[in-house]
């Protein structure tokens, strides 16, 4: 193990008359890798607390963060509800933000289906005993 000191970080310095916040302080890990920096043993404790740290949190994880109820109609009056957006792209094997703009009307889809929020009620009106009027 090597003998590491710090070097003094200069809180500001005038230029040009001004006093500036670390102008010029570059830190020591710049550049650098955990491992380069700290050492296998710590770089690998270091890798592992950030990673144990991100799961399980509702909004990294899983997508449901967020989570809109989407209905997609078909044109021979089917609908199906799927409970996100993103539950329905992975079903249909569409992209996330296709659907998205299926849903907010930026782009048409090009099998005619139509798409809408659940919570937006436009879409109760186009279903009559299973069928688009």
């Amino acid at each position: 193990m090597e003998l590491r000191l710090e070097p003094e970080i200069p809180v500001t310095r005038v230029v040009n008359g001004h006093n500036v916040f670390n102008k010029g302080y570059h830190h020591g890990l710049k550049g650098k890798t955990y491992e380069e920096y700290y050492g296998e043993e710590r770089a690998t404790e270091i890798r592992k607390r950030h990673s144990d740290a991100l799961k399980g949190h509702k909004y990294w994880s899983n997508g449901n963060a967020h989570a809109f109820a989407c209905v997609a109609i078909t044109p021979e009056g089917k609908w199906f509800r799927f409970d996100s957006i993103t539950q329905a792209s992975q079903i249909l094997g569409l992209n996330y933000a296709t659907v998205r703009k299926y849903i907010k009307r930026r782009v048409k889809p090009t099998n005619g289906w139509l798409w809408f929020l659940e919570k937006d009620t436009n879409w109760i009106k186009l279903i009559d005993n299973g069928k688009i009027e």
